[in-house]
C-alpha cells in the first residue's frame, strides 16, 4: 500500500520509509492494534488499554519487552497456557521461561500467576 505521505517527504526519503517498514518486526504493533480496534468498538479506554498503551510505548525500550512485542500472540498463549497447567510452581516458572521478561521468575511471573489465581498467589514487590 503506498504511503498516502510521499508527496511530503523530501526527495529519495520514501526508498528510507519503504526500507524501514520492511525491516520492522511483523507483530511488534500487535498490542497497539489490539487496543486500537477496542477502542474504536467501546468508544472509550479502560485502565487495562491505558497500561497496555504505556507498556507498549514508555517500556519498548528494555530488550525483553522489544523482544515480547516481536512475539506472536499464539506463541504467548501457548507458553502461558501451559504454565496454567502446570502441577507446581516450579514448573509453572520454568514454562514461563520462554517469555521475555519472565526469565528470572520474580515480578512479572508472580503479577501474571496472582492475576490468574489471586486466592493462591501475590504479588512480588516492594509493598
Amino acid at each position: 500500500m503506498p504511503c498516502a505521505a510521499t508527496p511530503l517527504l523530501q526527495s529519495g526519503a520514501h526508498l528510507t520509509l519503504t526500507r524501514s517498514r520492511a525491516e520492522y518486526p511483523q507483530h511488534y504493533d500487535d498490542v497497539f492494534d489490539c487496543i486500537h480496534r477496542r477502542l474504536r468498538k467501546n468508544g472509550y479506554a479502560t485502565k487495562l488499554d491505558l497500561n497496555g498503551l504505556i507498556a507498549w510505548k514508555h517500556v519498548q525500550t528494555a530488550p525483553w519487552m522489544r523482544d515480547l512485542n516481536c512475539m506472536t500472540e499464539t506463541s504467548v498463549k501457548r507458553i502461558t497456557s501451559e504454565a496454567f497447567d502446570c502441577d507446581t510452581d516450579a514448573r509453572r516458572r520454568e514454562a514461563l521461561r520462554g517469555l521475555p521478561g519472565f526469565r528470572r521468575g520474580k515480578a512479572f511471573t508472580s503479577v501474571l500467576l496472582a492475576a490468574w489465581d489471586p486466592q493462591t498467589y501475590g504479588v512480588y514487590d516492594k509493598f
